[in-house]
């Protein structure tokens, strides 16, 4: 039983990782028209994962602030507002409209 349960958790966990492995980001996110992009990403529980993975890579002196859904022609927007210890915000655009609302 111990054996099954050992594979099963070695899957999940070895699917989890591929999806990671195998989304790559394009973009800076400075603004809609600039935003990031996840390729790959198939739901929004990795999409979000990713979001905050890109933004402690990127900016990590920073912390996450407030985060809300936009839309614009179409398209659907994270928008994620983060600030560092002196004050400094910036404002990061995720392009979500492919994996928006998708659980699985």
């Amino acid at each position: 039983m111990k054996t099954i349960l050992s594979f099963f958790l070695l899957f999940a966990l070895a699917s989890c990782a591929t999806q990671y492995a195998t989304s790559s980001a394009t973009h800076q996110g400075d603004s809609k028209e600039n935003a990031v992009v996840f390729e790959n990403v198939t739901n929004g529980l990795v999409g979000v994962q990713l979001e905050y993975e890109w933004i402690a890579d990127n900016f990590p002196d920073y912390e996450v602030q407030h985060q809300s859904i936009d839309d614009k022609d179409g398209r659907v927007f994270d928008l994620i507002s983060i600030v560092n210890s002196k004050g400094q915000k910036k404002l990061i655009y995720f392009d979500v409209t492919e994996w928006y609302g998708r659980l699985k």
